[in-house]
C-alpha cells in the first residue's frame, strides 16, 4: 500500500485556496448580477484615461512594433503579451489603491451569505 501523508497543514492550504477562489467566483458573478462589475471597469478606465495611462500604453505599442521592425515582424500576440506584462507593472499605485477601496467597500456593504456561501 503506498501512502504518501501530505506535510502537516498541506491539504488545510489546499481547501483554504479553493475556499478563496470560489469566494472570489462568487462575488464578481454578484458583481456581474449587479451591473457593480461594469460600473468598476467604467470607473477604473476613467481613472487609467485621466492619469495618461492609456497614451503611455499606446506609446509603447509603438516602441515595441518600432523596434521589432514594424507591424510585419510582430504577431498581435507577442505585441498583447508585451502590453500586457508592461500595462500591470504601469498602472499607478493610485489606481490600484482606489480601485482596492472600491472592491473592499463592495464587499463590507453586502451581507457575506448573499454571495459567499
Amino acid at each position: 500500500m503506498n501512502t504518501k501523508q501530505q506535510p502537516h497543514g498541506v491539504s488545510h492550504i489546499s481547501n483554504t485556496s479553493e475556499r478563496i477562489d470560489e469566494e472570489r467566483n462568487e462575488f464578481v458573478k454578484h458583481l456581474q448580477e449587479t451591473g457593480e462589475m461594469d460600473q468598476l471597469k467604467q470607473h477604473l478606465t476613467a481613472k487609467l484615461v485621466d492619469c495618461g495611462w492609456f497614451d503611455e500604453m499606446k506609446e509603447v505599442a509603438q516602441e515595441v512594433v518600432r523596434d521589432r521592425g514594424g507591424v510585419t515582424n510582430i504577431t498581435v500576440d507577442e505585441l498583447v503579451a508585451e502590453l500586457v506584462s508592461r500595462g500591470k507593472q504601469s498602472v499607478p499605485s493610485q489606481v490600484k489603491s482606489d480601485m482596492s477601496t472600491q472592491l473592499r467597500d463592495l464587499l463590507e456593504k453586502k451581507p457575506k451569505d448573499e454571495f459567499l456561501g
